[in-house]
């Protein structure tokens, strides 16, 4: 992520593609890895079209371990086998095969990347972006709670932060 003033806020580069922020790309790949993954085990006929949704699933989720996104990394998982159980439903929905297809689809990938993330997950948050998050929830709760019907109006949400 690129400071306004072109200096480097986070220690390592994470990848954006067109998206603004790399937790962006990454909550779009979530959406995006899943569907693709679900046309490689429904299309049972067209072989050309099942290879190609297989391609996409695995150069999504490369691209997903270049994000280093926290919050997509946590949430794939469970995207993933639940979507494993919509497309395989009937009676191999919950097989051994099924679980060891989405364990593999997300560790095989995420391997690659694994001194990345383990690096994102204990480093020292010295932009203290976990506590910021916090605040910004709790300063959501009290809007909710003091403006309930109406709330504060489009895009007043910055103003009232900065008189909490």
């Amino acid at each position: 992520m690129e400071a306004v003033s072109g200096e480097s806020l986070d220690p390592i580069s994470r990848f954006v593609g067109t998206f603004a922020h790399p937790n962006e790309l990454g909550r779009f790949l979530v959406m995006l890895i899943p569907c693709t993954l679900a046309g490689s085990v429904v299309l049972k006929q067209e072989k050309r079209l099942r290879m190609l949704m297989v391609i996409a699933t695995v150069a999504a989720m490369g691209a997903l371990g270049l994000t280093l996104s926290r919050g997509a990394l946590l949430t794939l998982p469970l995207a993933m086998m639940a979507t494993l159980l919509v497309a395989m439903r009937g009676p191999r929905a919950i097989s051994l095969r099924s679980i060891v297809l989405a364990s593999a689809m997300f560790a095989l990938p995420m391997a690659a990347s694994a001194p990345a993330f383990y690096e994102r997950f204990t480093e020292e948050d010295d932009r203290r972006s976990g506590i910021a998050h916090f605040h910004s929830m709790a300063v959501a709760t009290q809007i909710v709670s003091q403006h309930p019907v109406r709330g504060i109006g489009y895009e007043s949400y910055g103003r009232y932060m900065a008189s909490v």
